[in-house]
């Protein structure tokens, strides 16, 4: 099927450059900003600023337990978001080799992140 207005709406308003958009089960859609904002539009459409990392978050991935893991190309580094919005820092790479610009992270059926 090919987009057309018929088909395609708009979800999301004022948002900061929105980037890395992920949508959970229950349809709710988490996209990112360019200051480290997660933004998380419900079903209803109701939006929300989940947290704030202050760096710039491109791509998203949710895991089994709802937390958003974003690539954090300010902070260069990945890290978890609870849905309380609570931030921790998984990686900046490994010892040998730092990120420069995470993008784009993946589970696999296993749940380890790439």
């Amino acid at each position: 099927m090919l987009a057309s207005p018929d088909n395609v709406r708009s979800i999301g308003d004022g948002l900061d450059h929105p980037e890395g958009v992920c949508v959970a089960q229950d349809g709710t859609v988490y996209a990112g900003g360019e200051l480290g904002q997660l933004y998380r539009i419900g079903p209803d459409g109701r939006q929300t600023q989940v947290a704030s990392t202050g760096g710039f978050l491109l791509g998203l991935a949710l895991d089994a337990e709802g937390n958003v893991h974003a690539c954090d190309v300010g902070r260069k580094a990945v890290v978890r978001i609870d849905p309380d919005g609570n931030v921790e820092e998984r990686s900046r790479g490994t010892p040998d080799r730092s990120f420069q610009e995470p993008n784009y992270p993946a589970f696999d059926p296993q749940g380890n992140l790439y």
